[in-house]
């Protein structure tokens, strides 16, 4: 296989060198194409990108990290970075009065959420984050006036609104399986209620909030689980495009997080073997500390 400046130009059996070209003895090994990790919170460039390409992630998602678009299009220029999308965060009520955070906004009403679309992509972002305390009336005007725009929208589906009311509006993908279950349940407008008004309950601490909402109790979900309504479902995401982004070694982080096994893993463990550092001194600097 051939590569000039980056791109292939010939996959034969025999090839000729370029008198100024590096080969590459691949015998034993493989080759595919670049992988795209579609969820990723970026906080250190200078620690994730050379870890990144290690594992052979050549692109990502970036599903905000609190950095503004600015930054983030800085970091594009990094000779080691990703092909990277980057997102303007939209949020409800809850965001509110939370923090400085750059590039996202708090919505309210529909009208909020059409101003904030059209704020956003003129910001740059490269696609919207839709987050949990989106009120349901916002959340169908965002999903409106983004189609309009021509920019997508993905993230977390709000708590007011189902999986299946999401997809049916245009949402490009959603994240952690968040309500899966519950879409398929045969309670699902009574569980979705409480759910709801747990998520603005005064007295719930944020760090109690997240755990609640986003590890529910499985009584109430596995036992009114409805194989027809889930396959029903499953059928709109295919009929709309609307893809899962399931995170699944994220969710396994925190379900063993307090593990013996999990606590006592070293750092180096997600470092790559020794001889495919070569060319990221970066890399080796990282995982030698």
């Amino acid at each position: 296989m051939v590569v000039r400046e980056g791109r292939i130009v010939s996959v034969t059996s025999q090839a000729a060198t370029a008198p100024d070209g590096v080969v590459i003895d691949a015998s034993g090994k493989y080759l595919i194409p670049g992988l795209w990790d579609m969820h990723v919170h970026i906080t250190s460039p200078e620690i994730m990108f050379p870890l990144l390409v290690a594992n052979g992630i050549t692109g990502v998602r970036e599903m905000y990290s609190g950095v503004s678009l600015a930054v983030v299009r800085q970091w594009k220029l990094l000779p080691d970075a990703p092909r990277m999308y980057a997102p303007g965060f939209i949020d409800g009520p809850l965001m509110a009065g939370g923090g400085t955070f750059p590039d996202a906004l708090a919505v309210s009403n529909a009208e909020q959420a059409r101003i904030a679309v059209r704020i956003l992509q003129a910001e740059g972002a490269d696609f919207l984050k839709v987050y949990n305390s989106v009120p349901r009336d916002a959340f169908l005007a965002l999903a409106q006036e983004a189609r309009a725009a021509g920019i997508a929208f993905a993230g977390h589906v709000p708590e007011e609104v189902s999986p299946l009311e999401a997809s049916a509006a245009g949402m490009r993908s959603q994240e952690h399986l968040n309500n899966i279950l519950l879409g398929a349940s045969t309670r699902e407008v009574q569980l979705r209620a409480e759910r709801v008004t747990l998520m603005y309950d005064p007295k719930v601490t944020p760090a109690s909030r997240l755990q609640l909402l986003a590890w529910p109790m499985l009584a109430g979900l596995v036992d009114t689980y409805d194989e027809k309504k889930a396959a029903a479902l499953f059928q709109a995401f295919v009929k709309n495009g609307t893809w899962q982004t399931p995170t699944l070694s994220i969710l396994a982080g925190f379900t063993h997080e307090l593990d013996d096994e999990f606590k006592t893993i070293p750092a180096s463990a997600s470092c790559p073997r020794p001889g495919a550092l070569t060319g990221t001194p970066a890399l080796s600097t990282i995982c030698a500390t």
